[in-house]
């Protein structure tokens, strides 16, 4: 199945404030499960991309590693702020269990997360400069939904473990929040 739909992203490590972004992915069945007779080990392929909302961009962050970087300013005015996004993309194997028309698909997996041209204003108050993150991460993610046929409705999350890339070094987790429909093949 192919599908879209929304997602965000919620954690102490994602800076600003990005919105729901385009979430996107397909899944694909691999092998006869030898437990259940079924062919429900899927490989599902997942992305999502958001730009950061710049109307209400604040955050408030000091790195020493920066050069004397301050990030406690308040870019809601900023068209450089505009321009920063969240990304992720993710490789997961799970197994996709049919209860009926309902269906729960627990997943493990590698997420790789990157910000784009976040900025930030270094301590002589006049110097903008923009950075960019990423990295990857161990990953669970759950999908539930009804199946009407064709057409399947689902909402789920993503869970990174640690998100460490090199967000001034924090180990802390994110979650990803999406939903969305599904074209069943």
């Amino acid at each position: 199945s192919v599908y879209g739909g929304g997602m965000m992203g919620f954690g102490d490590n994602l800076p600003g404030q990005f919105p729901i972004g385009m979430a996107y992915g397909a899944d694909i069945k691999l092998a006869q499960c030898p437990i259940f007779n079924s062919n429900n080990i899927t490989l599902s392929l997942s992305g999502m991309s958001a730009a950061w909302d710049g109307a209400s961009a604040n955050y408030d962050y000091t790195w020493e590693w920066a050069e004397g970087a301050d990030w406690s300013y308040n870019w809601s005015n900023s068209d450089i702020a505009k321009e920063a996004t969240l990304s992720t993309m993710g490789v997961f194997v799970g197994y996709k269990l049919n209860l009926g028309k309902i269906f729960i698909a627990p997943s493990v997996g590698m997420l790789t997360q990157t910000v784009d041209n976040l900025p930030f204003l270094l301590s002589d108050q006049t110097t903008i400069v923009t950075q960019s993150f990423d990295g990857q991460d161990n990953a669970i993610k759950v999908d539930v939904g009804y199946n009407f046929g064709k057409i399947s409705i689902y909402a789920g999350g993503t869970y990174s473990l640690t998100s460490n890339y090199h967000w001034g070094n924090t180990e802390q987790p994110a979650v990803y929040l999406n939903g969305g429909l599904k074209y069943n093949f």
